[in-house]
Protein backbone atom coordinates (compact mmCIF):
# COMPACT_ATOMS: atom_id res chain seq x y z
CA UNK A 1 0.00 0.00 0.00
CA UNK A 2 2.82 2.86 0.85
CA UNK A 3 4.60 1.83 -2.58
CA UNK A 4 1.12 2.49 -4.25
CA UNK A 5 1.35 5.73 -2.59
CA UNK A 6 4.96 6.70 -3.05
CA UNK A 7 4.17 5.62 -6.76
CA UNK A 8 1.23 7.76 -7.05
CA UNK A 9 2.81 11.06 -4.98
CA UNK A 10 5.76 10.92 -7.43
CA UNK A 11 3.46 10.42 -10.83
CA UNK A 12 1.15 13.81 -8.87
CA UNK A 13 4.26 15.78 -8.53
CA UNK A 14 5.62 14.95 -12.14
CA UNK A 15 2.18 16.20 -13.56
CA UNK A 16 2.19 19.45 -11.53
CA UNK A 17 5.70 20.06 -12.37
CA UNK A 18 5.02 19.37 -16.28
CA UNK A 19 2.72 22.26 -16.00
CA UNK A 20 4.85 24.94 -13.91
CA UNK A 21 6.89 25.09 -16.84
CA UNK A 22 3.99 26.32 -19.43
CA UNK A 23 1.97 28.61 -16.73
CA UNK A 24 2.13 31.60 -18.92
CA UNK A 25 2.46 32.35 -22.27
CA UNK A 26 3.53 34.37 -25.34
CA UNK A 27 0.60 36.72 -26.93
CA UNK A 28 0.82 38.82 -29.32
CA UNK A 29 -1.61 42.11 -28.92
CA UNK A 30 -1.99 45.15 -30.70
CA UNK A 31 -4.18 47.99 -30.56
CA UNK A 32 -5.13 51.24 -32.59
CA UNK A 33 -3.83 53.74 -31.75
CA UNK A 34 -0.58 52.05 -30.72
CA UNK A 35 1.12 52.81 -27.59
CA UNK A 36 -1.65 52.04 -25.08
CA UNK A 37 -1.46 50.06 -21.55
CA UNK A 38 -2.50 46.71 -21.06
CA UNK A 39 -3.30 44.91 -18.13
CA UNK A 40 -4.33 41.48 -17.38
CA UNK A 41 -7.16 40.11 -14.65
CA UNK A 42 -7.32 36.53 -14.34
CA UNK A 43 -10.64 36.58 -12.17
CA UNK A 44 -14.36 35.50 -12.79
CA UNK A 45 -15.36 40.11 -12.05
CA UNK A 46 -12.34 40.73 -13.43
CA UNK A 47 -12.95 43.68 -10.54
CA UNK A 48 -10.00 46.53 -10.73
CA UNK A 49 -7.31 47.08 -13.70
CA UNK A 50 -5.38 44.13 -12.94
CA UNK A 51 -1.78 43.15 -13.76
CA UNK A 52 0.43 45.78 -16.24
CA UNK A 53 1.78 43.44 -18.77
CA UNK A 54 3.04 45.73 -21.40
CA UNK A 55 2.42 48.40 -23.84
CA UNK A 56 0.64 48.14 -27.46
CA UNK A 57 2.08 46.34 -29.77
CA UNK A 58 3.85 43.87 -28.59
CA UNK A 59 4.55 40.40 -27.02
CA UNK A 60 3.34 39.81 -23.41
CA UNK A 61 3.67 37.35 -20.94
CA UNK A 62 0.11 36.33 -19.86
CA UNK A 63 -0.88 33.68 -17.31
CA UNK A 64 -2.54 30.98 -18.65
CA UNK A 65 -6.24 31.37 -16.97
CA UNK A 66 -9.64 30.07 -17.71
CA UNK A 67 -11.06 33.77 -16.81
CA UNK A 68 -9.04 36.00 -18.86
CA UNK A 69 -9.79 39.51 -19.51
CA UNK A 70 -7.77 42.19 -20.94
CA UNK A 71 -7.97 46.24 -20.13
CA UNK A 72 -6.76 48.74 -22.90
CA UNK A 73 -5.51 52.57 -21.22
CA UNK A 74 -4.48 55.43 -23.17
CA UNK A 75 -4.66 58.86 -22.17
CA UNK A 76 -7.24 60.83 -24.37
CA UNK A 77 -9.00 57.41 -25.26
CA UNK A 78 -11.92 55.58 -22.99
CA UNK A 79 -10.94 52.21 -21.41
CA UNK A 80 -11.75 48.98 -22.77
CA UNK A 81 -11.89 45.50 -21.59
CA UNK A 82 -12.21 42.19 -23.66
CA UNK A 83 -11.99 38.82 -22.95
CA UNK A 84 -9.38 36.46 -24.56
CA UNK A 85 -10.25 34.03 -26.99
CA UNK A 86 -9.01 30.72 -25.90
CA UNK A 87 -8.70 27.19 -26.55
CA UNK A 88 -7.75 23.79 -24.63
CA UNK A 89 -4.51 22.81 -25.61
CA UNK A 90 -5.16 18.90 -26.71
CA UNK A 91 -1.36 18.80 -27.66
CA UNK A 92 0.28 20.29 -24.52
CA UNK A 93 -2.09 19.21 -21.99
CA UNK A 94 -4.34 16.14 -22.84
CA UNK A 95 -2.03 14.11 -24.72
CA UNK A 96 0.62 15.04 -22.71
CA UNK A 97 -0.94 14.02 -19.72
CA UNK A 98 -1.29 10.99 -21.06
CA UNK A 99 2.75 9.81 -20.35
CA UNK A 100 1.62 9.31 -16.77
CA UNK A 101 -0.67 6.19 -17.25
CA UNK A 102 -2.85 5.87 -14.62
CA UNK A 103 -1.94 9.41 -12.92
CA UNK A 104 -2.99 11.17 -16.47
CA UNK A 105 -6.11 12.66 -14.84
CA UNK A 106 -4.01 13.94 -12.36
CA UNK A 107 -2.07 15.62 -14.87
CA UNK A 108 -5.73 17.20 -16.26
CA UNK A 109 -7.09 18.62 -13.55
CA UNK A 110 -4.04 20.13 -12.16
CA UNK A 111 -4.02 21.86 -15.86
CA UNK A 112 -7.66 22.84 -15.54
CA UNK A 113 -7.39 24.31 -11.77
CA UNK A 114 -3.89 26.19 -12.97
CA UNK A 115 -4.91 27.23 -16.47
CA UNK A 116 -2.13 25.75 -18.25
CA UNK A 117 -4.36 23.59 -19.88
CA UNK A 118 -5.90 26.25 -22.10
CA UNK A 119 -4.33 28.62 -25.14
CA UNK A 120 -4.36 32.12 -25.89
CA UNK A 121 -5.44 33.55 -29.64
CA UNK A 122 -3.56 36.52 -30.65
CA UNK A 123 -5.49 40.34 -29.84
CA UNK A 124 -5.28 42.12 -33.26
CA UNK A 125 -5.72 46.08 -33.46
CA UNK A 126 -8.28 46.05 -30.69
CA UNK A 127 -9.77 50.15 -31.49
CA UNK A 128 -10.11 52.56 -29.07
CA UNK A 129 -12.55 55.49 -28.62
CA UNK A 130 -11.36 58.94 -28.22
CA UNK A 131 -13.15 61.46 -25.36
CA UNK A 132 -11.28 64.04 -26.54
CA UNK A 133 -9.54 65.67 -29.90
CA UNK A 134 -6.46 64.12 -30.34
CA UNK A 135 -3.80 65.37 -32.62
CA UNK A 136 -2.81 62.50 -34.91
CA UNK A 137 0.55 61.48 -34.50
CA UNK A 138 2.49 59.95 -37.65
CA UNK A 139 2.76 56.25 -37.87
CA UNK A 140 6.29 54.50 -36.28
CA UNK A 141 8.89 53.53 -38.88
CA UNK A 142 8.55 49.98 -39.99
CA UNK A 143 11.08 47.81 -38.41
CA UNK A 144 11.78 44.89 -41.24
CA UNK A 145 13.29 41.48 -40.86
CA UNK A 146 14.20 38.87 -44.21
CA UNK A 147 13.31 35.74 -43.71
CA UNK A 148 15.27 32.96 -45.68
CA UNK A 149 14.32 33.18 -49.38
CA UNK A 150 12.58 29.79 -50.04
CA UNK A 151 14.67 27.71 -52.76
CA UNK A 152 15.85 24.31 -52.78
CA UNK A 153 19.75 25.62 -52.91
CA UNK A 154 20.95 27.29 -49.29
CA UNK A 155 23.59 29.35 -51.03
CA UNK A 156 21.20 30.92 -53.40
CA UNK A 157 19.02 31.48 -50.44
CA UNK A 158 21.39 33.27 -48.67
CA UNK A 159 22.61 35.59 -51.79
CA UNK A 160 19.34 36.50 -52.27
CA UNK A 161 18.66 37.79 -48.86
CA UNK A 162 21.67 39.66 -48.28
CA UNK A 163 20.57 41.57 -51.66
CA UNK A 164 16.97 42.09 -50.41
CA UNK A 165 18.38 44.50 -48.04
CA UNK A 166 19.06 47.21 -50.40
CA UNK A 167 15.74 46.65 -52.60
CA UNK A 168 13.84 46.97 -49.51
CA UNK A 169 15.98 50.29 -48.32
CA UNK A 170 14.90 51.64 -51.70
CA UNK A 171 10.89 50.76 -51.40
CA UNK A 172 10.78 51.48 -47.83
CA UNK A 173 13.39 54.43 -47.43
CA UNK A 174 11.73 55.56 -43.90
CA UNK A 175 11.94 51.89 -42.64
CA UNK A 176 14.89 50.12 -40.42
CA UNK A 177 16.04 46.80 -42.44
CA UNK A 178 17.63 44.79 -40.51
CA UNK A 179 20.54 43.04 -41.63
CA UNK A 180 20.34 39.39 -42.81
CA UNK A 181 23.40 38.10 -41.42
CA UNK A 182 22.37 38.89 -37.84
CA UNK A 183 17.86 37.74 -37.90
CA UNK A 184 19.22 34.64 -39.83
CA UNK A 185 20.58 32.87 -36.92
CA UNK A 186 17.35 33.89 -35.41
CA UNK A 187 15.51 31.83 -37.88
CA UNK A 188 17.93 29.32 -38.13
CA UNK A 189 17.45 28.33 -34.23
CA UNK A 190 13.62 28.16 -34.99
CA UNK A 191 13.75 25.60 -37.72
CA UNK A 192 12.81 28.42 -40.41
CA UNK A 193 15.60 27.76 -43.07
CA UNK A 194 15.82 28.02 -47.06
CA UNK A 195 13.72 25.20 -47.68
CA UNK A 196 11.73 24.59 -43.79
CA UNK A 197 9.17 26.87 -42.31
CA UNK A 198 8.35 26.50 -38.51
CA UNK A 199 4.78 24.98 -36.77
CA UNK A 200 3.14 27.69 -36.34
CA UNK A 201 3.08 27.34 -32.62
CA UNK A 202 6.54 28.87 -32.69
CA UNK A 203 6.10 32.10 -34.86
CA UNK A 204 4.69 34.10 -32.09
CA UNK A 205 8.34 33.56 -30.07
CA UNK A 206 10.11 34.42 -33.20
CA UNK A 207 8.58 37.32 -34.05
CA UNK A 208 9.23 38.67 -30.34
CA UNK A 209 12.94 37.68 -30.87
CA UNK A 210 13.38 39.50 -34.06
CA UNK A 211 12.73 42.58 -32.63
CA UNK A 212 10.83 43.46 -35.77
CA UNK A 213 7.10 44.91 -36.84
CA UNK A 214 7.20 43.56 -40.60
CA UNK A 215 8.52 40.64 -42.13
CA UNK A 216 9.74 40.03 -45.59
CA UNK A 217 8.83 36.53 -47.21
CA UNK A 218 10.30 35.82 -50.53
CA UNK A 219 9.94 33.17 -52.51
CA UNK A 220 12.87 32.25 -55.56
CA UNK A 221 11.96 30.56 -58.88
CA UNK A 222 14.41 29.80 -61.46
CA UNK A 223 13.86 30.56 -64.83
CA UNK A 224 15.68 30.30 -68.83
CA UNK A 225 15.30 33.86 -70.57
CA UNK A 226 16.80 33.98 -74.15
CA UNK A 227 19.25 31.07 -73.00
CA UNK A 228 20.47 33.07 -69.70
CA UNK A 229 19.56 31.46 -66.52
CA UNK A 230 18.04 34.00 -64.09
CA UNK A 231 16.05 33.98 -60.43
CA UNK A 232 12.97 35.78 -60.08
CA UNK A 233 12.26 36.46 -56.56
CA UNK A 234 8.59 37.63 -55.56
CA UNK A 235 8.34 39.34 -51.77
CA UNK A 236 5.65 39.40 -49.23
CA UNK A 237 5.96 42.41 -47.01
CA UNK A 238 4.07 40.85 -44.08
CA UNK A 239 3.05 43.07 -40.38
CA UNK A 240 3.94 40.91 -37.78
CA UNK A 241 0.78 42.68 -35.78
CA UNK A 242 -1.88 42.92 -38.15
CA UNK A 243 -1.07 39.69 -39.73
CA UNK A 244 -1.85 40.78 -42.93
CA UNK A 245 0.33 41.12 -45.91
CA UNK A 246 0.28 44.77 -46.83
CA UNK A 247 2.75 45.08 -49.88
CA UNK A 248 3.93 42.51 -52.78
CA UNK A 249 6.81 43.49 -55.50
CA UNK A 250 8.73 40.99 -57.71
CA UNK A 251 12.51 41.40 -58.71
CA UNK A 252 15.28 39.74 -61.37
CA UNK A 253 18.33 38.91 -61.35
CA UNK A 254 20.30 37.18 -63.96
CA UNK A 255 22.37 33.66 -62.51
CA UNK A 256 25.75 35.52 -62.83
CA UNK A 257 24.94 38.38 -60.68
CA UNK A 258 24.26 35.83 -57.64
CA UNK A 259 27.14 33.01 -58.70
CA UNK A 260 29.32 32.32 -61.70
CA UNK A 261 28.27 28.76 -61.77
CA UNK A 262 24.70 26.86 -62.30
CA UNK A 263 23.71 24.50 -59.94
CA UNK A 264 21.96 20.83 -60.74
CA UNK A 265 20.42 19.29 -58.18
CA UNK A 266 18.00 15.66 -58.50
CA UNK A 267 14.67 15.91 -57.22
CA UNK A 268 15.38 13.11 -55.08
CA UNK A 269 18.05 15.13 -53.86
CA UNK A 270 15.59 18.06 -53.20
CA UNK A 271 13.33 15.53 -51.04
CA UNK A 272 16.33 14.29 -48.26
CA UNK A 273 18.13 17.70 -48.28
CA UNK A 274 15.51 18.82 -45.38
CA UNK A 275 16.54 15.95 -43.14
CA UNK A 276 20.75 16.85 -43.65
CA UNK A 277 22.92 18.95 -41.52
CA UNK A 278 26.15 19.54 -42.90
CA UNK A 279 26.98 22.64 -40.30
CA UNK A 280 28.15 21.77 -36.53
CA UNK A 281 26.04 23.99 -34.15
CA UNK A 282 27.47 22.69 -30.66
CA UNK A 283 30.32 22.15 -28.96
CA UNK A 284 30.61 19.15 -26.53
CA UNK A 285 32.72 18.08 -23.59
CA UNK A 286 31.68 14.50 -21.19
CA UNK A 287 32.59 12.34 -18.20
CA UNK A 288 31.86 8.95 -18.62
CA UNK A 289 31.32 5.99 -15.89
CA UNK A 290 33.71 3.66 -17.10
CA UNK A 291 37.04 4.56 -19.17
CA UNK A 292 38.00 2.72 -22.04
CA UNK A 293 40.58 -0.28 -20.86
CA UNK A 294 43.09 -1.77 -22.70
CA UNK A 295 44.70 -5.72 -21.43
CA UNK A 296 48.02 -6.90 -23.25
CA UNK A 297 49.18 -10.59 -23.21
CA UNK A 298 52.75 -11.25 -24.77
CA UNK A 299 54.83 -14.46 -24.42
CA UNK A 300 55.06 -16.61 -21.14
CA UNK A 301 51.44 -15.91 -19.85
CA UNK A 302 52.47 -12.15 -19.83
CA UNK A 303 49.66 -10.35 -18.68
CA UNK A 304 49.45 -6.34 -17.91
CA UNK A 305 46.01 -4.14 -17.72
CA UNK A 306 46.04 -0.53 -17.89
CA UNK A 307 45.16 1.47 -14.76
CA UNK A 308 42.25 3.41 -13.46
CA UNK A 309 44.02 7.35 -15.00
CA UNK A 310 41.24 9.59 -13.41
CA UNK A 311 41.76 12.01 -16.31
CA UNK A 312 40.24 9.23 -18.89
CA UNK A 313 37.20 9.42 -17.34
CA UNK A 314 36.82 12.85 -19.43
CA UNK A 315 36.19 11.73 -22.81
CA UNK A 316 37.12 14.57 -25.14
CA UNK A 317 35.88 17.21 -26.91
CA UNK A 318 33.58 17.52 -29.99
CA UNK A 319 31.90 19.17 -32.61
CA UNK A 320 28.39 18.22 -33.38
CA UNK A 321 25.10 19.32 -34.88
CA UNK A 322 22.37 19.06 -31.77
CA UNK A 323 18.38 20.19 -31.69
CA UNK A 324 17.68 23.98 -31.02
CA UNK A 325 16.66 25.09 -27.79
CA UNK A 326 13.60 26.83 -29.19
CA UNK A 327 11.79 23.63 -30.05
CA UNK A 328 10.22 22.24 -26.78
CA UNK A 329 6.51 23.07 -26.88
CA UNK A 330 5.11 20.05 -29.17
CA UNK A 331 5.54 16.80 -29.11
CA UNK A 332 7.14 15.16 -32.66
CA UNK A 333 8.87 11.82 -33.90
CA UNK A 334 12.17 13.63 -36.15
CA UNK A 335 14.53 11.69 -38.28
CA UNK A 336 17.77 13.76 -39.24
CA UNK A 337 21.36 13.50 -39.96
CA UNK A 338 24.06 15.15 -38.42
CA UNK A 339 28.04 15.50 -38.57
CA UNK A 340 30.77 14.90 -35.71
CA UNK A 341 34.19 15.76 -34.93
CA UNK A 342 35.55 13.97 -31.80
CA UNK A 343 39.05 14.84 -30.13
CA UNK A 344 40.01 12.80 -26.92
CA UNK A 345 43.11 12.15 -24.93
CA UNK A 346 44.07 9.18 -22.88
CA UNK A 347 46.96 8.75 -20.85
CA UNK A 348 48.00 5.08 -20.64
CA UNK A 349 50.19 3.41 -17.81
CA UNK A 350 50.23 -0.66 -17.45
CA UNK A 351 50.14 -2.76 -14.42
CA UNK A 352 51.39 -5.94 -14.10
CA UNK A 353 49.07 -8.73 -13.55
CA UNK A 354 51.30 -11.54 -14.47
CA UNK A 355 54.57 -12.56 -15.66
CA UNK A 356 56.64 -10.25 -17.59
CA UNK A 357 56.77 -7.87 -21.00
CA UNK A 358 59.85 -5.58 -20.44
CA UNK A 359 59.55 -2.11 -19.38
CA UNK A 360 55.66 -1.70 -20.77
CA UNK A 361 54.97 -0.81 -16.84
CA UNK A 362 57.94 1.96 -16.24
CA UNK A 363 56.70 4.72 -19.02
CA UNK A 364 53.62 6.37 -20.32
CA UNK A 365 51.72 5.90 -23.45
CA UNK A 366 50.09 9.11 -24.76
CA UNK A 367 46.97 7.95 -26.85
CA UNK A 368 45.40 10.61 -29.05
CA UNK A 369 42.49 9.98 -31.40
CA UNK A 370 40.70 12.28 -34.24
CA UNK A 371 37.11 10.59 -35.54
CA UNK A 372 35.54 12.01 -37.93
CA UNK A 373 31.88 10.78 -38.72
CA UNK A 374 28.40 11.42 -40.29
CA UNK A 375 25.51 10.12 -38.23
CA UNK A 376 21.78 9.63 -37.99
CA UNK A 377 19.26 10.48 -35.32
CA UNK A 378 15.66 9.85 -35.00
CA UNK A 379 14.35 11.58 -31.47
CA UNK A 380 11.31 13.21 -30.13
CA UNK A 381 10.83 16.55 -29.40
CA UNK A 382 8.58 17.26 -26.70
CA UNK A 383 8.28 20.27 -23.59
CA UNK A 384 9.92 17.82 -21.54
CA UNK A 385 13.41 16.89 -23.15
CA UNK A 386 14.92 15.46 -26.49
CA UNK A 387 14.95 11.09 -26.65
CA UNK A 388 16.79 10.17 -28.95
CA UNK A 389 18.75 6.98 -30.53
CA UNK A 390 22.13 7.93 -32.38
CA UNK A 391 24.32 6.25 -34.61
CA UNK A 392 27.55 7.15 -35.88
CA UNK A 393 29.99 6.02 -38.43
CA UNK A 394 33.71 7.62 -38.13
CA UNK A 395 36.46 7.46 -39.83
CA UNK A 396 39.44 7.44 -37.01
CA UNK A 397 43.06 8.51 -36.73
CA UNK A 398 45.16 7.02 -33.41
CA UNK A 399 48.47 7.81 -32.98
CA UNK A 400 50.19 6.48 -30.19
CA UNK A 401 53.76 7.66 -28.45
CA UNK A 402 56.27 6.62 -25.87
CA UNK A 403 59.72 7.88 -25.50
CA UNK A 404 61.04 9.58 -28.89
CA UNK A 405 58.76 6.69 -30.40
CA UNK A 406 55.33 6.30 -31.84
CA UNK A 407 52.54 4.76 -33.95
CA UNK A 408 49.88 5.27 -35.81
CA UNK A 409 46.47 3.47 -37.12
CA UNK A 410 43.37 4.07 -39.36
CA UNK A 411 39.79 2.50 -38.68
CA UNK A 412 36.18 2.38 -38.77
CA UNK A 413 34.55 3.48 -35.55
CA UNK A 414 31.02 2.85 -35.78
CA UNK A 415 28.77 3.42 -32.44
CA UNK A 416 25.33 4.28 -31.65
CA UNK A 417 24.02 5.87 -28.61
CA UNK A 418 20.80 6.13 -26.53
CA UNK A 419 20.40 9.59 -24.80
CA UNK A 420 18.08 12.42 -23.01
CA UNK A 421 18.90 15.60 -23.15
CA UNK A 422 17.14 19.23 -22.00
CA UNK A 423 18.57 22.58 -21.99
CA UNK A 424 19.39 24.21 -18.74
CA UNK A 425 19.69 27.82 -20.21
CA UNK A 426 19.45 29.04 -23.84
CA UNK A 427 22.83 27.45 -24.63
CA UNK A 428 23.69 25.06 -22.70
CA UNK A 429 22.81 21.47 -23.37
CA UNK A 430 23.15 18.32 -21.37
CA UNK A 431 22.56 15.00 -22.08
CA UNK A 432 22.41 11.95 -20.28
CA UNK A 433 23.62 8.70 -22.70
CA UNK A 434 24.16 4.88 -22.61
CA UNK A 435 26.79 4.59 -25.53
CA UNK A 436 28.30 1.59 -27.38
CA UNK A 437 31.18 2.27 -29.34
CA UNK A 438 33.74 -0.70 -31.64
CA UNK A 439 37.67 0.32 -31.11
CA UNK A 440 40.08 -2.11 -33.09
CA UNK A 441 42.06 -4.00 -30.88
CA UNK A 442 44.91 -3.64 -33.81
CA UNK A 443 45.55 -0.28 -32.88
CA UNK A 444 46.87 -1.16 -29.68
CA UNK A 445 48.37 -4.98 -30.46
CA UNK A 446 50.26 -3.29 -33.01
CA UNK A 447 52.02 0.01 -31.41
CA UNK A 448 53.08 -2.53 -28.45
CA UNK A 449 54.29 -5.25 -31.30
CA UNK A 450 56.58 -2.01 -32.32
CA UNK A 451 57.52 -0.97 -28.61
CA UNK A 452 58.45 -4.14 -27.12
CA UNK A 453 59.85 -6.07 -30.40
CA UNK A 454 57.62 -9.16 -29.92
CA UNK A 455 54.42 -10.20 -30.58
CA UNK A 456 51.68 -8.66 -28.29
CA UNK A 457 48.05 -9.34 -28.26
CA UNK A 458 45.98 -5.91 -27.10
CA UNK A 459 42.12 -6.29 -26.34
CA UNK A 460 40.06 -3.49 -25.85
CA UNK A 461 37.86 -3.59 -22.75
CA UNK A 462 34.61 -1.03 -21.57
CA UNK A 463 34.00 0.54 -25.09
CA UNK A 464 30.18 0.43 -23.32
CA UNK A 465 29.57 3.34 -21.14
CA UNK A 466 27.27 6.00 -19.46
CA UNK A 467 27.91 9.45 -19.11
CA UNK A 468 26.98 12.97 -19.26
CA UNK A 469 27.60 15.26 -22.11
CA UNK A 470 27.71 19.21 -21.42
CA UNK A 471 27.66 21.45 -24.86
CA UNK A 472 27.34 24.32 -25.59
CA UNK A 473 24.92 25.54 -28.51
CA UNK A 474 25.48 28.54 -30.83
CA UNK A 475 23.44 28.51 -34.01
CA UNK A 476 25.50 31.57 -35.59
CA UNK A 477 27.93 28.62 -36.57
CA UNK A 478 26.27 27.40 -39.53
CA UNK A 479 26.62 31.42 -40.48
CA UNK A 480 30.52 31.07 -39.65
CA UNK A 481 31.04 28.38 -42.00
CA UNK A 482 29.21 29.44 -44.62
CA UNK A 483 30.69 32.59 -44.82
CA UNK A 484 34.35 30.26 -44.79
CA UNK A 485 32.62 28.33 -48.04
CA UNK A 486 31.22 31.46 -50.55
Amino acid sequence: MLTKLIIFLYLFLLSSCATMRDSTQLVKISSNPVDAKVYFNGTLLGVGEGTFVGKTPGFMKIKRKFFSRALFSKEGYDTKKIWLDKKYRWQSSFFANMVFLFAAPVGWIVDLVTGAAWEYDSIHQTSLFSNKVMEELPPPPKVIAISPPQHKHELVSDKIGIKLKSLLKKRYPQAVILPYQKTSKIFISYSFTHNNKPLAIYLPHLENDLKATHIANSHIMSREHEHEHEYEIETDLYSIFTEATIDSFSNKYSQKKIYKFQFQQSTLWGQISPYISFFPNALSTEVIASPLSVTLAGGSNAKYKSDTNPTNYLNGISVSNIKSPKLTEHYRFIARTFPELTFAFRQIQFNRTKGSLSSVSKISFNWYGLAMGYGAEIGLESPFGYPSLRFIGALAYDHISWDADSAIAFSFRPSFEIGYAFYTQDKINIKIFYRGAYFSDDIWSDAMTEYANTAIKADLEDASTFGVRVSYYFPEAKIKFKELLY
